[in-house]
């Protein structure tokens, strides 16, 4: 029992306290001077601090008074060796020691660069919980395995999680494996693969979905990787051990073990067939609870549902787009998306409307940054969107603002820093972040060049739907929300990836392309907003797989469907580009202001004020349209001042834009022999938006049509 609980078991009994829980405290009465208010302040630790006399109380003062047995926390070599059965000689042999971490006993693992330089210490602590430290202070920053200076002369490599896997396989050197350490399955870094450069290299899996990322980066750079399963000693697939230390300690002799660890070895598969295997053991799983979903004619509305089930009030189109964008993880050219709307009003919302339906490792969210916290970060995002709710934190020309604009075209972006080893010599070491796509949010582009990159949503906020949130927010605090069960639509985007088709085929998506208006042509980001159009046509194919074509060679074919369901939610997008980025609501105070001025003398004034009485808007969201207004030269200010505003019209509105309509892009496929007639079933030409409900039809859309791809079909292959 740690001494933490000792102390908490001795106030209990001795003195009958009912601790009351401060953030990570509690607060009860002094019983060292019996003091009358609660003015000892016990932390997590089990260490004590008094505010009205004693001052700081550590844990040796604490049992003394108490009268329990003081015993340091942690463990000892001695007993790091009997618990995981490593000889203590082979552990003495390494540099393991006796020490002591923040006043516990802890065992001190010495870590060495590739060159056998010593880098720092690494510290076990414990059996459970958080176990593992790394040694603080005048050290390098981040970590690195643990081996990587005695791989040099090996043949064959197996990479582990942790340092008990890496002794384990230690005790089997005779079957020709060289462990490697990674000291936590977030740690694998593409660096790592010059020392492995002309050796063969096997990879332990430990069934779990952090085991299985890992070793979908490892194989990313090594693609001819082996995978190693542990089967039990009767081959039965259920009850294998997790990993090299539990095949150890479930055998009768060191000499059964290295049997068994052979033959792992021998039947290790390679990353193909393991990705196949293992996508095929848990979609079984997974199907039977997410059927209504997979079988949905409707599978938007469904999505629909869960966003506002969420209580999200307003248009469903951001957070809508939001949705696909995360999703567009799964392909090579994802979408990012920049969300501006004032402060207030409803950005961080739409975001938070649609992480519920995504599983915890399919993004990571941090409320703000500085410039390096991202390189410094041990983590890294493989995989992963990164959602940033308020950009306004980063500079144009800061470091966090270069990586992301490069991670958003490549996926992957790296920063040498300087570092101070060891020995006191200086160097550099470079730290490399991956990440799929980005979702931020901001009251202002502050960083045009990222900004050009991302998909731009401006978010609209009515009294009306103010008015609905604080109904929801009410009905919340109240405690009278419906339940929702998100479980599977989290289930349903692990499918996804699971069943990541081979390339998705949109071959129509050149006639579209062709029958854009010649507005869009004349955008700087017309390059990038036709790739939304792809990418979003292909989102909404994947959303479909199971009532799509997929080809013999695992290639997904897109419906014209998915095409009109994209466009209805990116048109909006694009008849603002065209219109000099205006939106509807500029154009609206815009209309106002052209309106009102016909009723004008040339002394009246027209403010900010008389704009949003005029279109029942909050003033500040009509003042940010003026202010853009006055910016693009649409609007003129002639007062004077600060905050004062006297607006008149300078120039006519752009005639807005909209996207070929799937009839169109049919029609004219057909002309140029991408497609033949019986390709493409249309949907109706009204477009409404899609029903709230998820429906159980299994019709397919295309399932027996096998399209035709001819000419300049576009062809987009996947990892």
């Amino acid at each position: 029992m740690k001494v933490r609980d000792k102390i908490y078991d001795a106030l209990r009994d001795k003195h009958g306290y009912n601790f009351d829980r401060v953030q990570h405290t509690y607060r009860v009465k002094c019983f060292l001077h019996h003091g009358d208010g609660k003015n000892l302040v016990i932390y997590n630790n089990g260490r004590g601090h008094c505010f009205s006399r004693c001052g700081s109380i550590s844990l040796s003062e604490m049992c003394k008074a108490l009268d329990i047995p003081y015993e340091e926390d942690g463990i000892t070599l001695e007993e790091y060796s009997q618990h995981f059965k490593i000889p203590l000689q082979s552990l003495q042999y390494l540099g393991f020691k006796n020490a002591k971490y923040k006043h516990k006993n802890a065992v001190e693992i010495p870590i060495h660069d590739e060159h056998g330089q010593f880098y720092k210490n690494y510290y076990r602590v414990g059996y459970q919980g958080q176990t593992h430290m790394w040694q603080t202070g005048n050290v390098p920053k981040g970590t690195i395995p643990y081996g990587l200076d005695k791989i040099a002369a090996a043949h064959s490599v197996m990479i582990v999680e942790g340092m008990t896997d890496y002794l384990t396989v230690l005790l089997a050197s005779q079957i020709g494996l060289t462990p490697l350490a990674l000291l936590g399955t977030s740690q694998w870094k593409d660096e790592y693969l010059n020392a492995l450069e002309g050796k063969t290299v096997y990879v332990q899996f430990e069934k779990d979905s952090a085991s299985f990322k890992m070793i979908e980066k490892i194989a990313a750079v090594i693609p001819d990787v082996r995978i190693i399963e542990f089967l039990d000693k009767d081959k039965k697939f259920a009850q294998m051990p997790k990993d090299a230390n539990e095949l150890y300690l479930s055998s009768s002799s060191i000499s059964e073990f290295i049997e068994r660890l052979d033959v792992a070895k021998k039947n290790a598969v390679t990353w193909e067939d393991f990705q196949q295997q293992e996508s095929e053991l848990r979609i079984k799983e997974i199907e039977p609870k997410i059927r209504s979903l997979l079988k949905s004619d409707n599978i938007v509305g469904a999505i629909l549902d869960g966003i506002k089930a969420w209580g999200y009030k307003g248009s469903t189109i951001p957070p809508f787009i939001v949705y696909c964008a995360m999703t567009s993880r799964l392909l090579p050219k994802s979408i990012s998306v920049f969300l501006e709307a004032a402060a207030s009003t409803g950005k961080n919302a739409v975001i938070d409307s649609v992480l519920n339906l995504f599983p915890d490792d399919a993004f990571t969210k941090f409320d703000a940054l500085s410039e390096k916290a991202l390189f410094y970060d041990e983590r890294d995002f493989y995989g992963q969107t990164i959602i940033m709710t308020e950009q306004d934190s980063l500079t144009e020309k800061g470091v966090a603002s270069s990586l992301f604009r490069t991670a958003i075209d490549e996926k992957a972006a790296s920063y040498t820093v300087t570092i101070q080893k060891p020995s006191g010599e200086f160097g550099t070491q470079t730290i490399t972040k991956h990440f799929e796509n980005l979702i931020t949010t901001g009251i202002m582009e502050r960083d045009g060049q990222r900004s050009t990159r991302m998909l731009k949503l401006d978010i609209v906020t009515t009294p009306e739907q103010v008015r609905e949130v604080l109904k929801q927010k009410g009905n919340l605090y109240r405690g009278n929300e419906e339940q929702f069960n998100y479980e599977p639509f989290k289930l349903f985007q692990e499918y996804l990836t699971l069943r990541k088709p081979k390339a998705v085929d949109v071959p129509f998506y050149d006639a579209v392309v062709d029958l854009l208006p010649a507005a869009f042509m004349n955008q700087p980001r017309m390059q990038r907003l036709g790739q939304y159009i792809l990418s979003f046509t292909q989102v909404i194919a994947l959303l479909n797989i199971n009532n799509r074509t997929v080809t013999e060679d695992g290639v997904l074919i897109a419906d014209i469907k998915d095409y009109k369901i994209a466009r209805q939610f990116l048109k909006k997008v694009f008849e603002i580009v065209s219109s000099d980025s205006l939106n509807d609501q500029d154009r609206e105070c815009y209309l106002a202001v052209k309106e009102m001025e016909k009723h004008c003398s040339d002394t009246d004034i027209l403010s900010i004020v008389d704009v949003a009485a005029h279109t029942n808007k909050l003033r500040q969201a009509v003042t940010r349209n003026v202010q853009k207004l006055i910016r693009e030269e649409y609007l003129e200010n002639s007062a004077i001042g600060k905050g004062k505003y006297n607006l008149r019209t300078l120039k006519q509105l752009k005639d807005q834009q909209s996207l070929p309509t799937a009839e169109e892009v049919t029609n004219y496929a057909k002309e140029q022999g991408s497609i033949t007639g019986n390709d493409v079933a249309l949907l109706p030409s009204s477009e409404p938006e899609p029903r709230n409900n998820a429906s159980n039809n299994n019709q397919r859309a295309t399932g027996q049509h096998q399209l035709h791809r001819k000419g300049g079909t576009t062809y987009v292959q996947l990892k």
